[in-house]
C-alpha cells in the first residue's frame, strides 16, 4: 500500500535528483569553458598568472584529498604544480597534508614528479 506522503516524497526526491544532475552538468560545462579561456589567454600572453581549472567534483567534501589532487592535476594536464599552488586551489586543506598526499600519490604512480617539488598529471 502506498501512502500519499510517500508518493509525494518520491516525486520530490526525483525532482531534486534531476535538479542536482542539471546543476552538475552545468558546472562541468562552466569548468570546460574556463579551461578553454585560460588556455587561450595564456597562449596569447595576456594571462599573467594561470588560474587552475578546478573540477566541481574536486570541491566535494566527500572526495578524499588524494582524489581531489588527482582531479586538479588531470584537469590541468599541461601545468606543473607545487604544494603551495595546490593549497591555493584548496585553501582549507593543511599544507602538510597536501605534501604527504603528493608524495604518496607519486609513490603509487598516480601522478608524476617533474623536478624538485613540482608535480603534474600522468596525462601530460
Amino acid at each position: 500500500m502506498v501512502f500519499c506522503g510517500e508518493m509525494k516524497g518520491g516525486k520530490q526526491t526525483a525532482s531534486i535528483a534531476r535538479e542536482i544532475a542539471a546543476i552538475r552538468k552545468l558546472a562541468d560545462e562552466v569548468s570546460r569553458r574556463l579551461d578553454v579561456l585560460a588556455r587561450r589567454a595564456s597562449e596569447i600572453g595576456e594571462a599573467k598568472e594561470y588560474v587552475p581549472v578546478i573540477p566541481p567534483s574536486a570541491l566535494s567534501v566527500r572526495t578524499s584529498l588524494a582524489d581531489r589532487i588527482v582531479l586538479l592535476l588531470d584537469a590541468n594536464p599541461r601545468r606543473k604544480f607545487r604544494p603551495l599552488g595546490i593549497k591555493e586551489a584548496f585553501p582549507s586543506i593543511n599544507i602538510n597534508s597536501i605534501r604527504s598526499a603528493l608524495i604518496r600519490l607519486e609513490l603509487d604512480g598516480e601522478i608524476k614528479r617533474d623536478g624538485r617539488g613540482w608535480y603534474t598529471s600522468l596525462e601530460t
